[in-house]
């Protein structure tokens, strides 16, 4: 970083020297609305489509634990953290896929 850049204060200075200015999505209050916490193990990135649909229903700020169907032993894991979760006063919705 030049010393030019750090002294140019105004938008038009910084526009001039390349400075790109990009729209935060934080920002945006409808994004934060709709914020919500997705955990799920790697292995079901590719199944992600299955349940894609259904997080667009989860209330804001809750949490979607997602664990594969035929593995007890991630279930209850999954199961375990949502508990974990309720008690700390978040909303938690556990899917098998």
């Amino acid at each position: 970083m030049s010393r030019n850049w750090r002294r140019c204060g105004s938008v038009d200075a910084k526009r001039r020297h390349g400075y790109k200015f990009q729209s935060n999505p934080m920002k945006n209050r409808d994004y934060l609305s709709r914020q919500h916490l997705e955990l799920f193990p790697a292995s079901l990135l590719t199944k992600r489509q299955r349940w894609q649909h259904l997080t667009v229903h989860v209330p804001a700020h809750s949490v979607v634990l997602i664990a594969r169907l035929g593995d007890p032993a991630q279930t209850g894991f999954m199961q375990g953290l949502g508990y974990a979760l309720q008690k700390q006063g978040r909303r938690v919705f556990v899917l098998s896929v």
